[in-house]
Protein backbone atom coordinates (compact mmCIF):
# COMPACT_ATOMS: atom_id res chain seq x y z
CA UNK A 1 0.00 0.00 0.00
CA UNK A 2 1.34 3.76 -0.86
CA UNK A 3 0.89 5.51 2.27
CA UNK A 4 1.08 9.59 1.91
CA UNK A 5 3.83 11.33 2.72
CA UNK A 6 2.53 12.87 6.20
CA UNK A 7 4.73 12.18 8.87
CA UNK A 8 7.91 14.20 7.67
CA UNK A 9 9.37 17.34 8.79
CA UNK A 10 5.83 17.84 10.65
CA UNK A 11 6.19 17.69 13.94
CA UNK A 12 9.68 20.63 14.73
CA UNK A 13 8.48 23.66 16.45
CA UNK A 14 9.19 26.97 16.13
CA UNK A 15 10.43 29.54 17.90
CA UNK A 16 7.17 31.22 18.03
CA UNK A 17 6.26 28.70 20.37
CA UNK A 18 8.12 29.88 23.11
CA UNK A 19 7.35 33.43 22.71
CA UNK A 20 3.72 33.06 22.48
CA UNK A 21 3.83 31.03 25.88
CA UNK A 22 4.04 34.58 27.38
CA UNK A 23 1.66 36.90 28.95
CA UNK A 24 -0.54 37.26 26.54
CA UNK A 25 -4.28 36.08 27.30
CA UNK A 26 -5.40 32.63 26.30
CA UNK A 27 -7.37 32.54 23.42
CA UNK A 28 -10.75 32.37 23.76
CA UNK A 29 -11.90 33.19 20.38
CA UNK A 30 -10.96 32.00 16.92
CA UNK A 31 -11.37 33.65 13.65
CA UNK A 32 -9.82 32.04 10.64
CA UNK A 33 -8.47 34.90 8.37
CA UNK A 34 -7.79 34.98 4.37
CA UNK A 35 -10.01 36.42 1.51
CA UNK A 36 -8.74 33.43 -0.76
CA UNK A 37 -11.56 30.58 -0.99
CA UNK A 38 -10.92 26.74 -1.73
CA UNK A 39 -7.85 27.06 0.82
CA UNK A 40 -8.90 25.17 4.17
CA UNK A 41 -10.25 27.57 6.04
CA UNK A 42 -13.41 25.69 7.18
CA UNK A 43 -11.55 22.16 7.29
CA UNK A 44 -9.11 24.09 10.12
CA UNK A 45 -12.29 25.28 12.57
CA UNK A 46 -14.31 22.17 11.64
CA UNK A 47 -11.02 20.61 13.00
CA UNK A 48 -11.16 23.03 16.28
CA UNK A 49 -14.40 22.14 17.27
CA UNK A 50 -13.89 18.72 17.06
CA UNK A 51 -10.87 18.65 19.34
CA UNK A 52 -12.30 20.95 21.85
CA UNK A 53 -15.92 19.23 21.79
CA UNK A 54 -13.70 16.11 22.57
CA UNK A 55 -12.44 17.33 25.79
CA UNK A 56 -15.69 19.19 26.60
CA UNK A 57 -14.61 22.90 26.15
CA UNK A 58 -17.68 24.38 25.35
CA UNK A 59 -17.98 27.23 22.09
CA UNK A 60 -19.78 27.95 19.24
CA UNK A 61 -18.81 28.17 15.73
CA UNK A 62 -19.79 31.08 13.89
CA UNK A 63 -20.55 30.23 10.04
CA UNK A 64 -20.39 33.63 7.76
CA UNK A 65 -20.23 31.78 4.51
CA UNK A 66 -22.10 31.01 1.23
CA UNK A 67 -23.45 27.81 2.66
CA UNK A 68 -24.40 26.71 5.85
CA UNK A 69 -21.96 23.88 5.54
CA UNK A 70 -20.68 23.16 9.22
CA UNK A 71 -24.27 23.79 10.43
CA UNK A 72 -25.08 20.44 8.66
CA UNK A 73 -21.98 18.76 9.43
CA UNK A 74 -22.00 20.11 13.50
CA UNK A 75 -25.47 20.79 14.12
CA UNK A 76 -27.47 24.06 14.23
CA UNK A 77 -26.52 23.40 18.38
CA UNK A 78 -23.37 24.25 17.91
CA UNK A 79 -22.99 26.24 14.92
CA UNK A 80 -24.83 30.05 14.40
CA UNK A 81 -24.85 30.02 10.53
CA UNK A 82 -25.32 33.65 8.80
CA UNK A 83 -25.41 33.52 4.88
CA UNK A 84 -22.91 35.48 3.31
CA UNK A 85 -24.00 35.02 -0.54
CA UNK A 86 -23.20 36.46 -3.99
CA UNK A 87 -26.15 38.85 -3.85
CA UNK A 88 -26.08 39.66 0.18
CA UNK A 89 -22.56 40.06 -0.08
CA UNK A 90 -23.71 42.51 -3.62
CA UNK A 91 -25.86 44.41 -0.88
CA UNK A 92 -23.93 44.68 1.68
CA UNK A 93 -21.11 46.55 -0.33
CA UNK A 94 -23.36 49.09 -1.93
CA UNK A 95 -25.53 49.75 1.49
CA UNK A 96 -23.00 50.50 5.02
CA UNK A 97 -26.29 49.92 7.03
CA UNK A 98 -26.59 46.31 5.79
CA UNK A 99 -22.79 46.51 6.33
CA UNK A 100 -23.64 46.85 10.21
CA UNK A 101 -26.71 44.79 10.37
CA UNK A 102 -25.01 41.64 9.23
CA UNK A 103 -21.57 42.33 11.03
CA UNK A 104 -23.72 43.14 14.41
CA UNK A 105 -25.32 40.04 14.45
CA UNK A 106 -22.05 37.78 13.42
CA UNK A 107 -20.21 39.18 16.24
CA UNK A 108 -22.85 39.07 18.68
CA UNK A 109 -22.39 35.37 18.17
CA UNK A 110 -19.03 35.26 18.03
CA UNK A 111 -17.95 37.65 21.62
CA UNK A 112 -21.22 35.72 23.29
CA UNK A 113 -18.35 33.15 24.97
CA UNK A 114 -15.70 30.87 23.33
CA UNK A 115 -15.63 30.45 19.44
CA UNK A 116 -14.42 29.78 16.64
CA UNK A 117 -15.48 31.76 13.14
CA UNK A 118 -15.25 30.62 9.54
CA UNK A 119 -15.37 33.57 7.21
CA UNK A 120 -16.20 32.98 3.46
CA UNK A 121 -13.87 34.66 0.57
CA UNK A 122 -13.96 37.91 0.61
CA UNK A 123 -15.51 37.88 4.19
CA UNK A 124 -12.75 39.33 5.72
CA UNK A 125 -12.38 42.43 3.82
CA UNK A 126 -15.93 43.31 5.22
CA UNK A 127 -14.77 42.06 8.76
CA UNK A 128 -12.37 45.19 8.75
CA UNK A 129 -14.93 47.50 7.15
CA UNK A 130 -17.46 46.61 9.92
CA UNK A 131 -13.78 47.32 12.70
CA UNK A 132 -12.87 50.42 11.12
CA UNK A 133 -14.53 53.94 12.57
CA UNK A 134 -13.79 52.71 16.22
CA UNK A 135 -16.03 50.01 16.49
CA UNK A 136 -13.66 47.20 16.21
CA UNK A 137 -11.63 48.99 19.33
CA UNK A 138 -14.88 49.16 21.49
CA UNK A 139 -16.33 45.76 20.54
CA UNK A 140 -12.04 43.66 20.48
CA UNK A 141 -10.74 46.32 22.79
CA UNK A 142 -6.64 45.62 21.92
CA UNK A 143 -7.49 41.80 20.64
CA UNK A 144 -6.97 40.08 24.31
CA UNK A 145 -8.24 36.65 23.87
CA UNK A 146 -8.16 36.33 20.19
CA UNK A 147 -6.25 34.08 18.09
CA UNK A 148 -5.91 35.23 14.46
CA UNK A 149 -5.46 32.48 12.15
CA UNK A 150 -4.21 33.39 9.13
CA UNK A 151 -4.69 30.17 6.27
CA UNK A 152 -2.60 30.11 3.26
CA UNK A 153 -1.39 27.53 0.84
CA UNK A 154 1.17 27.89 -2.13
CA UNK A 155 -1.22 29.65 -4.33
CA UNK A 156 0.52 33.02 -5.19
CA UNK A 157 -3.03 34.99 -4.43
CA UNK A 158 -3.77 33.02 -1.38
CA UNK A 159 -0.03 34.19 -0.24
CA UNK A 160 -0.85 37.34 -1.31
CA UNK A 161 -4.01 37.76 1.01
CA UNK A 162 -2.20 36.28 4.11
CA UNK A 163 0.41 38.67 3.96
CA UNK A 164 -2.80 41.39 3.58
CA UNK A 165 -4.11 39.60 6.80
CA UNK A 166 -1.65 39.03 8.69
CA UNK A 167 -0.70 43.21 8.80
CA UNK A 168 -4.31 43.76 9.67
CA UNK A 169 -4.32 41.56 12.27
CA UNK A 170 -1.50 42.72 14.07
CA UNK A 171 -2.17 46.27 13.75
CA UNK A 172 -5.69 45.75 14.51
CA UNK A 173 -5.71 43.45 17.63
CA UNK A 174 -2.51 44.05 19.04
CA UNK A 175 -2.48 41.91 22.32
CA UNK A 176 -4.33 38.77 19.65
CA UNK A 177 -2.07 35.81 19.30
CA UNK A 178 -0.80 35.71 15.84
CA UNK A 179 -0.64 32.10 14.09
CA UNK A 180 0.28 30.72 10.16
CA UNK A 181 -1.69 27.51 9.68
CA UNK A 182 -0.08 26.17 6.43
CA UNK A 183 -2.10 23.94 4.01
CA UNK A 184 -0.12 21.91 1.21
CA UNK A 185 -3.49 22.19 -0.92
CA UNK A 186 -1.88 23.89 -3.55
CA UNK A 187 1.83 22.27 -3.29
CA UNK A 188 4.14 22.15 -0.45
CA UNK A 189 6.12 25.07 1.60
CA UNK A 190 9.00 24.58 4.11
CA UNK A 191 8.77 25.70 7.00
CA UNK A 192 11.95 28.11 6.08
CA UNK A 193 10.27 29.02 2.46
CA UNK A 194 10.89 33.27 2.10
CA UNK A 195 7.42 33.03 1.29
CA UNK A 196 6.28 32.09 5.04
CA UNK A 197 8.95 34.70 6.60
CA UNK A 198 7.55 37.43 4.34
CA UNK A 199 4.05 36.94 5.67
CA UNK A 200 5.32 36.30 9.49
CA UNK A 201 7.15 39.88 8.91
CA UNK A 202 3.97 41.79 8.15
CA UNK A 203 3.32 41.49 11.95
CA UNK A 204 6.21 43.58 12.24
CA UNK A 205 8.01 43.54 16.03
CA UNK A 206 5.65 40.82 16.85
CA UNK A 207 6.82 38.56 13.49
CA UNK A 208 8.74 35.92 16.17
CA UNK A 209 5.52 35.30 17.83
CA UNK A 210 3.50 33.89 14.72
CA UNK A 211 3.08 30.37 15.35
CA UNK A 212 3.53 28.32 12.10
CA UNK A 213 1.48 25.00 12.10
CA UNK A 214 2.10 23.07 9.28
CA UNK A 215 -0.78 20.84 7.93
CA UNK A 216 0.05 17.24 6.34
CA UNK A 217 -1.23 16.92 2.76
CA UNK A 218 -4.15 14.55 2.16
CA UNK A 219 -3.62 11.87 -0.90
CA UNK A 220 -6.91 9.95 -0.68
CA UNK A 221 -8.12 9.44 -3.98
CA UNK A 222 -11.87 9.42 -3.03
CA UNK A 223 -11.29 12.17 -0.72
CA UNK A 224 -14.49 14.45 -2.71
CA UNK A 225 -16.64 11.60 -2.20
CA UNK A 226 -15.55 11.10 1.28
CA UNK A 227 -16.19 14.89 2.51
CA UNK A 228 -19.90 14.71 0.49
CA UNK A 229 -20.55 12.28 2.79
CA UNK A 230 -21.49 14.87 5.09
CA UNK A 231 -19.66 13.74 7.94
CA UNK A 232 -17.45 15.02 11.03
CA UNK A 233 -13.81 14.61 9.40
CA UNK A 234 -12.95 12.46 12.20
CA UNK A 235 -16.23 9.87 11.40
CA UNK A 236 -14.52 9.51 7.98
CA UNK A 237 -11.69 7.11 8.93
CA UNK A 238 -14.56 5.04 10.02
CA UNK A 239 -16.68 4.84 6.58
CA UNK A 240 -16.21 1.30 5.34
CA UNK A 241 -14.80 0.85 1.76
CA UNK A 242 -17.78 -0.71 0.19
CA UNK A 243 -19.60 2.75 0.60
CA UNK A 244 -17.33 4.18 -1.79
CA UNK A 245 -17.49 1.49 -4.63
CA UNK A 246 -21.12 2.83 -5.78
CA UNK A 247 -18.93 6.14 -6.52
CA UNK A 248 -16.51 4.35 -9.17
CA UNK A 249 -14.14 3.30 -6.84
CA UNK A 250 -12.84 -0.48 -6.90
CA UNK A 251 -12.62 -2.05 -3.79
CA UNK A 252 -8.84 -1.64 -3.64
CA UNK A 253 -8.90 2.08 -4.28
CA UNK A 254 -11.68 2.93 -1.89
CA UNK A 255 -9.70 0.54 1.45
CA UNK A 256 -6.57 2.67 0.69
CA UNK A 257 -8.29 5.93 0.59
CA UNK A 258 -9.47 5.29 4.01
CA UNK A 259 -6.62 3.89 4.76
CA UNK A 260 -5.13 7.32 3.70
CA UNK A 261 -7.48 9.29 5.60
CA UNK A 262 -6.37 7.26 9.00
CA UNK A 263 -3.50 8.32 8.51
CA UNK A 264 -3.39 11.41 7.12
CA UNK A 265 -5.69 12.34 10.70
CA UNK A 266 -3.07 11.04 13.11
CA UNK A 267 -1.02 13.64 12.11
CA UNK A 268 -3.75 16.64 11.14
CA UNK A 269 -5.04 16.12 14.21
CA UNK A 270 -2.09 16.92 16.65
CA UNK A 271 -1.46 19.64 14.45
CA UNK A 272 -4.94 21.40 14.51
CA UNK A 273 -4.75 20.71 19.06
CA UNK A 274 -1.49 22.53 19.00
CA UNK A 275 -2.90 25.59 17.65
CA UNK A 276 -5.53 25.15 21.36
CA UNK A 277 -2.40 24.38 23.56
CA UNK A 278 -0.28 27.26 21.57
CA UNK A 279 -3.53 29.52 22.21
CA UNK A 280 -3.96 28.81 25.68
CA UNK A 281 -7.09 27.03 25.14
CA UNK A 282 -6.45 23.61 26.00
CA UNK A 283 -3.36 21.91 27.77
CA UNK A 284 -1.18 19.16 26.68
CA UNK A 285 -2.66 16.79 29.62
CA UNK A 286 -6.50 18.05 28.64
Amino acid sequence: MTHSPNKTALKANTPADAVTATARAAVERYVVLNDKGGIGKSFVVQGLSLEMAAVGKEHVVVEAETSPRLQNILGADRVKYHELSEDSLSAIRKNPDLLGEYWDNVIEDFMGGPAVMDLSANATKLLWQWCDGGVGKLVFGDGAGIGALVVVTADPEALRLAAEAMTRAATEWPAARLFLVVNPHHGDLAPNSPALDLICSQAGERAGEVVRVFLPRNVAKAWPVMVGSGKPLHELALLKPQALMGHGYKLGEAARSVADVIEWLEVWRPQVRRILEAGGTLTSEA
